[in-house]
């Protein structure tokens, strides 16, 4: 048994109700309350680990990249002149009002 076996993924909030809401069969036996806060810890199989695992160590190398250049990460999503870089799954997607930026980092990225 390996430290992969025995990982472990805690949702709260809205998360947890919604899963609890897909899946109430599954979800239900691990669903508690804590500070008022729906609470759901399971375990993870080993797959679904190395993928979440994968997925968030190229975002933080996205990060580190970014910011060396000198962008800063905004924690919030705001409309306006900024240049947007979103990361879901596999795929990325830049925009931001000039046609130029966005070339000038997929150029960057490349």
């Amino acid at each position: 048994m390996t430290w992969l076996d025995k990982f472990h993924m805690k949702l709260e909030g809205k998360l947890a109700d919604l899963l609890t809401k897909l899946k109430p069969d599954l979800s239900s036996k691990y669903l508690c309350t804590v500070h008022g806060k729906s609470v759901i810890c399971m375990k993870l199989r080993k797959e679904l680990y190395e993928r979440l695992l994968a997925a968030m160590l190229f975002w933080k190398y996205l990060t580190k990249t970014i910011t060396d250049w000198n962008y800063i990460v905004n924690p919030y999503y705001r409309h306006g002149k900024q240049c947007i870089l979103l990361l879901h799954v596999d795929g990325l997607k830049i925009s931001h009002i000039g046609k130029d930026t966005v070339r000038s980092m997929i150029n960057y990225l490349s």
